[in-house]
């Protein structure tokens, strides 16, 4: 994740071809538009006290990035892609894992970290193959950049904020599904969290890493991470997106 980076993005795609009939499907997925306002509009329900994608089983499992690549930014939007993916296509029971390491490999930061734009603008242009086609390694090379697979989904659109308030980014999330948010995991602590709310220092300035915002309870942000073996972690709303 670039420092200080203070962007919020959702992503929308889509399509997930039998790759056992032929080799290059990637002309059968097809692309859309996600709905990006996030204003209150007639019909809208109330907004609920709490709300967790995972509860309806569109978010795919944790893949854990280690911790000698900083690969946040790729696997944040990665992860939105996926979710994406699987609210569309109605993939409750299996869910869609694609590759980030495909994507990784293309970025000029590598595991070094870069900007969320960047692997969605990637995801954009090159869509993304399943992660059996490349698995996570939890290292990078441009060398070993390859935008010749067939991909499983490709994004069309994304929404950009810079801030949102509490009210929009919750009306964002139950819209589109989740988004890729910044964080500032400068803390040590952060990284060790054992599903237990995240109180410690926390800057909305320095932002250097990237997780998937998937829901609120009625104190705390649901936040799914990609360290360790935890679904999701609990960082308290007026920390993570201060100030509204």
């Amino acid at each position: 994740m670039a420092p200080g980076e203070e962007r919020i993005f959702q992503t929308l795609g889509r399509h997930e071809p039998d790759f056992s009939k032929e080799r290059n499907l990637s002309a059968l997925a097809p692309k859309f538009r996600t709905f990006c306002n996030i204003k209150p509009i007639a019909g809208d329900k109330p907004i609920p006290r709490e709300f967790n994608w995972v509860q309806q089983t569109f978010v795919s499992p944790v893949v854990n990035q280690g911790f000698q690549c900083d690969a946040g930014y790729v696997m944040a939007a990665t992860a939105a892609l996926e979710s994406q993916y699987m609210m569309r296509a109605g993939e409750k029971r299996k869910p869609t894992i694609l590759s980030a390491q495909a994507t990784l490999h293309c970025m000029a930061g590598g595991c070094k970290g870069g900007s969320l734009a960047s692997p969605i603008r990637f995801m954009v242009k090159h869509g993304a193959p399943l992660a059996g086609l490349a698995p996570y390694t939890g290292s990078a090379s441009q060398s070993q950049c390859y935008t010749g697979y067939p991909y499983a989904v490709q994004a069309e659109d994304t929404c950009f904020f810079s801030w949102l308030k509490e009210a929009e980014m919750q009306r964002l999330v139950l819209r589109n599904g989740p988004a890729s948010v910044p964080l500032d995991a400068s803390a040590r602590d952060f990284r060790y969290l054992k599903n237990s709310p995240y109180l410690g220092p926390c800057s909305s300035k320095r932002t250097n890493h990237a997780a998937l915002l998937v829901g609120w309870t009625a104190q705390y942000w649901l936040i799914k991470n990609s360290f360790g073996k935890i679904v999701f972690l609990r960082v308290h709303f007026n920390i993570v997106f201060s100030p509204f």
